[in-house]
């Protein structure tokens, strides 16, 4: 009788302790996390095509303030662009091809989060300098408190109101022309 309370508590303990693990676990990970997990259509498409070499991520609100996430990606070297919404696949078309010697993007979708602040982008890319664009604003976002910053490769659309990156534009680079 004194063995099957011993085992009884014991199981009862571990029982609790794993279920602790788990509640650490699952809060450090989501906390701390600031990659985006790929959809089954996006990672079919990263499976098939590689990474894009440019993408464009925006985060709209749904009517009931929701933040949903939109993205286009480009495939430059085969011709085509895939468009996601909240990871769902909803448009596939034909882009311009660009030049061999075009230069893809260092960055994935998967790096920008849409729970991301500006001072958390900044300090992911810390090798940039940024510098506000004040005479380019996507139509998307006229009329709101939104400002857009640049650097190399990158635009990043910031809500004034929250400090959250609403809107991220990764453009491939073209190396200087060899004389």
């Amino acid at each position: 009788m004194k063995i099957k309370n011993i085992f009884k508590k014991l199981l009862i303990s571990i029982a609790i302790v794993l279920i602790v693990f788990a509640v650490i676990f699952t809060a450090l990970y989501y906390m701390g996390s600031s990659e985006y997990g790929y959809s089954d259509d996006q990672m079919e498409a990263i499976e098939g095509l590689g990474n894009p070499d440019s993408f464009v991520i925006t985060f709209p609100k749904d009517e009931n303030g929701n933040i949903d996430r939109y993205e286009e990606w480009h495939f430059h070297k085969y011709g085509v662009m895939a468009g996601f919404y909240n990871g769902d696949s909803t448009l596939f078309e034909e882009i311009d091809y660009l030049p061999e010697n075009a230069v893809p993007v260092s960055y994935e979708p998967g790096q920008f989060d849409r729970d991301m602040k500006w001072a958390d982008l900044k300090q992911k890319l810390t090798d940039k300098v940024w510098d506000k664009a004040s005479d380019y604003l996507p139509e998307l976002f006229s009329g709101t408190d939104v400002e857009l910053y640049y650097s190399d490769e990158i635009v990043v659309g910031i809500e004034n109101s929250t400090n959250n990156v609403v809107y991220i534009e990764t453009m491939v680079l073209m190396p200087e022309e060899q004389e």
